[in-house]
């Protein structure tokens, strides 16, 4: 892990993404700022000189016109002398000297000077005033003087002309300033144009960059997750991410660095209930082979003497049977006879369990009759269901042939139609066989031979169903307390169907009997 120093002088993607997102709008503030000001500063100054321009235009437009009145004036005057009419003309020079006053106050305020100052159109008008004065004054004495009267007039005239042309040199030079003045505004709008391309092509340039860079990490951050996670998921579980950083992908990496570190630990947790679970497994064969031996041996040892002991209750039968017998002999020696041919029976098939369960029992297959098999059975207990009073019927497919061991397959029917007459006291025993190549295995294209025993029996429960299968399972019920046995038929059968490749089902309700269905490959698998 990095120290705090280590930390903050790295900049992680969290962290750069903020400052250039900060920037950003930093810049942008700035910018826009920068824009308002100037605008504000240039609109401004342009409404302050619009203002004093138009103020100044009006002046000019009202020094034209008031110059107008005066030239109309003198032209009166010219036309017809008199008092009247010079006192006219008087007030209008008056009135222009008033409008060129207020011109020449207005331009004092202006930034700008017109080539022509007004001074000189004062001094102009200041001269008009006085003439019209002296004019005015001496009309009394130009009655009998026409010609000198005609003559001051012209010369006022003169004056008005060169007054009127430095007004219209005024007024010209104002328009040109006004066009010069529109001209700037264009040129600083134009600006204003620039200067938004400026910050549109910066803005991009610095959001490309900044997405260059943010790639650059992104990338380079997701291929160390990418290579930790591969190292990780190979089964490195010791791998942990280094130099995480305080963003996103560095909680991911924290993440995987904690999964990491308790799967190396339950990695750990599983190695020692492995090893744990080995050793149980080793001492479990140990007890299995144990067990076989043992029951290998001990049903070698017990069916000795059990054979001694039928072999003398046969011989007893035979001598009590005879005329000079002893019936209450007889009795006994037939109970001891059938004690021992059902112990025998018993060691026989706990045998059987523990070769198969050694590997040792293997099949003999050879093509058999399954129908004359099946027959020669039915013959066989015939006098057992005859005996409980039940019925044992058949419904056999004839010449069945099949690739099994006869010996096997004998044992597995003789338990199954066994166990149906033991517990079935009333009704039938139902037995029937045929080959099925309807649902034969897609793969092995092989039919099966299905054998189904059905009774009218006293039935399993469904949660017996489950367990009949297993060693040394008895149905424990009110019904079934009073039948023999351990508990191995029905597992020694199942077992016996698998070694042929076939399984063993079962379907029974209480009180209604059972249905015991047995598939076995008609070939060999």
């Amino acid at each position: 892990m990095l120290t705090d120093a280590k930390m903050r002088s790295r900049i992680n993607y969290s962290t750069l993404r903020r400052i250039t997102f900060a920037a950003y709008i930093l810049i942008t503030i700035l910018f826009c700022s920068l824009l308002i000001y100037i605008g504000k500063r240039e609109i401004s100054k342009a409404k302050l000189y619009a203002e004093k321009e138009r103020l100044y235009v009006e002046s000019l437009l009202a020094c034209n016109n008031s110059f107008n009145t005066v030239e109309n004036s003198a032209q009166c005057v010219l036309a017809s002398p008199s008092q009247n009419t010079c006192s006219s003309f008087r007030d209008q020079v008056v009135s222009f000297q008033k409008t060129i006053n207020l011109l020449a106050r207005i331009e004092s305020e202006r930034t700008t000077r017109p080539p022509i100052p007004v001074s000189e159109l004062q001094s102009e008008t200041q001269m008009l005033c006085s003439v019209s004065e002296a004019v005015c004054a001496d009309m009394p004495y130009y009655r009998f003087e026409k010609q000198t009267v005609s003559d001051d007039i012209s010369q006022i005239i003169e004056s008005l002309k060169n007054v009127q042309s430095k007004l219209q040199n005024m007024l010209k030079i104002e328009m040109d300033h006004a066009e010069i003045w529109q001209r700037q505004s264009l040129f600083f709008f134009s600006n204003l144009q620039y200067l938004l391309v400026l910050f549109f092509v910066l803005t991009t340039v610095f959001s490309l960059s900044a997405s260059f860079l943010f790639g650059h990490i992104l990338r380079k951050s997701l291929k160390d997750l990418s290579d930790g996670t591969k190292q990780i998921s190979s089964g490195n579980l010791k791998y942990r991410f280094k130099k995480i950083q305080s963003d996103e992908i560095g909680d991911v990496m924290h993440d995987f660095n904690l999964m990491a570190k308790r799967l190396e630990q339950q990695k750990l947790a599983l190695e020692k209930i492995n090893r744990e679970l080995g050793e149980k497994a080793s001492q479990l064969i140990e007890a299995h082979k144990h067990k076989d031996r043992f029951l290998a041996n001990m049903s070698h040892e017990l069916r000795t003497p059990l054979n001694s002991i039928i072999g003398f209750s046969e011989l007893i039968v035979r001598k009590s049977e005879s005329p000079q017998g002893d019936p209450k002999t007889l009795a006994q020696a037939q109970r001891i006879l059938a004690a021992a041919e059902h112990l025998l029976d018993l060691i026989s098939d706990l045998l059987e369990v523990a070769k198969i369960d050694a590997g040792v029992l293997t099949p003999s297959f050879s093509e058999i009759n399954l129908s004359e098999s099946i027959g020669n059975i039915l013959l066989m207990l015939k006098p057992l269901s005859e005996q409980k009073g039940i019925s044992l019927d058949s419904d056999i497919q004839e010449n069945m042939s099949i690739s099994a061991d006869e010996r096997i397959i004998r044992q597995i029917l003789i338990n199954i139609i066994n166990n149906a007459i033991k517990f079935t006291h009333h009704g039938t025993v139902t037995v029937s066989a045929r080959i099925d190549d309807t649902g034969k295995s897609a793969a092995a294209r092989t039919p099966f031979a299905v054998i189904e025993v059905a009774d009218t029996g006293i039935g399993i429960s469904a949660d017996d169903q489950k367990r009949i299968f297993k060693d040394f399972h008895r149905v424990e019920t009110g019904l079934t307390s009073n039948y023999e046995g351990v508990g191995l038929g029905l597992t020694l059968s199942k077992r016996l169907v698998e070694l042929h490749g076939g399984k063993i089902n079962v379907k029974s309700e209480i009180g209604k009997g059972s249905v015991f269905t047995l598939l076995i490959p008609s070939k060999r698998v």
